[in-house]
């Protein structure tokens, strides 16, 4: 087998000796403690508060100053293949900056106030730092998962993640355990496994689920193995209906569908006597439409049967949240959430109030008593657009063009079995957060978003081609 482009065989063809064993050692130290951060974002809280969430970003901006190191010696960075998803993520950041630059002069009869974009030039600049590490952590998975080996670790790196994760909420829910809470957002029994939020650990679950769920359908997981990722996929399925988010389930039933509807893409024609040769009598339109019809309603009696009364309560109250009733004058439904949000889109269309600064500036737009003030839009969508504008929605699009078109070509192209099921299984992840995005923000979570970003790079990340063994 020859060398994988941009290996550390090719890239120190020119480097003296003497320096060659460093640079191996440290390419392999920086994926090492990269995938230890990911692990480490994962710890109660961790991701929101601010002293870990501090230690997170100081440490990935340290690996990223590493990667430039090698560089030097090297001559490469290494991600010229991958570049194109992440301009438009840069172009997010220059628009971040931009928003905290002074950028005109009010004058008035006492004083000249310098204007910036963001109402909150202060949660901009956090927030830049924040999404700066996110998409760095982005380039360096590009360049580090240099061949199927690393990319296979990084894959069950993130299934553990997501299975510690739902251990950790199901012991919490049978035992009621409740860890101290040190914000002011939530009350602990608002919150979920390792998350202040419920919805929040719906997400990872989905995102976690859709993977291996990928694996297994796309055949990459050898026979032996089998029993085991189908309790994973046990685990963190019951995980996800014990944490009673409504938009967790509707999005693993969106999931479900998209599996369904979507097999024959990943689907190989394999020898006589595979465990997966089911896969091509279940491959024409008709029969996923009739497995579809048939599986999602048995799915929706398991998932009423294992959450049980809290869950159908958790239901019965969605017509009271939508209530635009707004009489006792709290508005704290998405409802008038979302109402406030258009309006501020309208008020500022084009480059946003500034990433960070949505709740300071909603207080102009929710007509409420103040009471209770909305931190968050519960729609990532249209909280983009508030705090970007149109700017930063073309932005978005152009990623995600780039990203379906990206994944699209792995997902056709590869002859290998397991880099197309993990591809498949990283698409599924990502269409729980599509569809989950609408209702909430869990990818302003750091674990989240990190996990978002591991999919984005499993599903995209472009490889040696290898032939199936």
């Amino acid at each position: 087998m020859q060398p994988a482009a941009g290996s550390f065989n090719e890239r120190t063809l020119f480097v003296p000796k003497i320096f060659s064993r460093s640079i191996d050692l440290l390419d392999r130290f920086v994926f090492l403690a990269l995938l230890g951060v990911l692990a480490f974002s994962a710890i109660p809280y961790g991701s929101v508060q601010s002293g870990w969430l501090a230690i997170i970003e100081c440490s990935i901006f340290a690996l990223g100053a590493l990667w430039a190191i090698e560089g030097l010696f090297v001559g490469s960075l290494g991600i010229r293949t991958n570049c194109s998803l992440l301009l438009p993520l840069s172009g997010i950041l220059i628009l971040a900056f931009v928003q905290t630059v002074p950028l005109w002069t009010i004058h008035d009869p006492t004083e000249s106030i310098r204007q910036t974009i963001s109402v909150d030039p202060y949660q901009t600049k956090l927030w830049f730092l924040q999404f700066g590490a996110i998409t760095l952590t982005a380039a360096l998975l590009f360049r580090f998962i240099s061949d199927q080996s690393r990319l296979r670790t990084l894959v069950n790196v993130v299934i553990c993640i997501g299975l510690a994760s739902a251990a950790f909420g199901i012991f919490r829910h049978l035992t009621h355990f409740e860890l101290p809470v040190t914000t002011n957002t939530l009350m602990a029994s608002g919150s979920y496994g390792q998350f202040i939020n419920r919805n929040h650990f719906a997400l990872l679950m989905e995102m976690t689920l859709g993977l291996t769920v990928g694996l297994i359908v796309g055949g990459g997981i050898p026979f032996a193995r089998l029993p085991f990722y189908l309790a994973a996929v046990a685990l963190l399925w019951v995980a996800l209906v014990l944490s009673n988010s409504r938009g967790g389930i509707v999005s693993m039933l969106s999931q479900s569908l998209f599996v369904l509807l979507t097999w024959k893409f990943v689907r190989r024609e394999t020898a006589a006597g595979s465990p997966y040769r089911l896969r091509r009598t279940l491959g024409n339109r008709g029969t996923r439409v009739v497995l579809a019809a048939c599986f999602i309603p048995l799915l929706v009696v398991g998932v009423v049967w294992v959450g049980g009364d809290s869950l159908i309560q958790r239901w019965e109250v969605l017509p009271r949240e939508l209530n635009t009733d707004g009489s006792a004058r709290l508005n704290s439904s998405r409802i008038f959430i979302w109402r406030a949000t258009l309006s501020m889109i309208k008020s500022n269309p084009v480059f946003g109030v500034g990433f960070g600064g949505y709740r300071k500036a909603l207080t102009a737009y929710h007509d409420a008593s103040g009471v209770w003030i909305p931190q968050e839009a519960h729609n990532d969508y249209l909280e983009l657009m508030a705090s970007g504008g149109i700017v930063a929605a073309a932005l978005a699009l152009w990623f995600l063009i780039f990203l379906r078109t990206n994944a699209w070509r792995c997902l056709r192209s590869s002859t290998n079995t397991f880099r197309t099921s993990a591809c498949f299984g990283a698409m599924v992840g990502l269409f729980g957060v599509v569809v989950h995005s609408f209702v909430d923000f869990g990818l302003h979570v750091m674990v989240n978003a990190l996990i978002g970003i591991s999919l984005i790079v499993i599903a995209t990340a472009q490889l040696p081609s290898q032939q199936d063994s």
